[in-house]
């Protein structure tokens, strides 16, 4: 079983309990009824982070219906205070010089420029279309990675040297 890895509840980290809290294995966890609903309500999620870049909705899905299939509270506590870590975390600042984009769907996007801009909407659509169907969100928060990574080396090539 997959919860084998993790000896104890205590050996639990936010990394580790993100890893267990994905919509793949909350759907595995549920009866044919609730799966129906699970699947409607992760179609609707998916709808509006296509439009709005913003993974935390689709998050705090997975993180409830963790706990309507039987998951255990802390493991959501974790998952959830590891999302808030990822979502906010921003490049190391050198002095008076601009930050980067925090690591999130809207702000990324507002931060890559204009050419990029429709390289990351297709593929952003793709990925939301594969999530749909695979229940996955890896692909997802790898784009925003990715041109999180482009943002972060724009404002360093922009930056005087130090």
């Amino acid at each position: 079983m997959w919860f084998t890895r993790h000896k104890t509840a205590d050996a639990l980290t936010p990394e580790t309990a993100q890893e267990l809290v994905t919509a793949e294995r909350v759907r595995d966890r549920l009866d044919a009824v609730a799966r129906a609903r699970f699947d409607d309500e992760w179609r609707a999620v998916l709808a509006a982070v296509r439009r709005s870049y913003d993974l935390d909705h689709a998050k705090a899905l997975e993180r409830s219906w963790w706990l309507v299939s039987g998951g255990d509270r802390r493991t959501a506590q974790l998952a959830e205070q590891q999302a808030r870590t990822l979502s906010s975390a921003r490049s190391a600042t050198y002095g008076r010089f601009h930050a980067a984009a925090e690591r999130n769907g809207p702000a990324v996007y507002a931060q890559i420029s204009e050419a990029d801009r429709a390289d990351f909407d297709r593929e952003w659509g793709e990925a939301c279309d594969v999530a749909r169907y695979t229940f996955d969100l890896v692909p997802l928060e790898g784009l925003i990675t990715k041109y999180w990574a482009h943002t972060e080396l724009r404002h360093h090539d922009a930056s005087p040297s130090v």
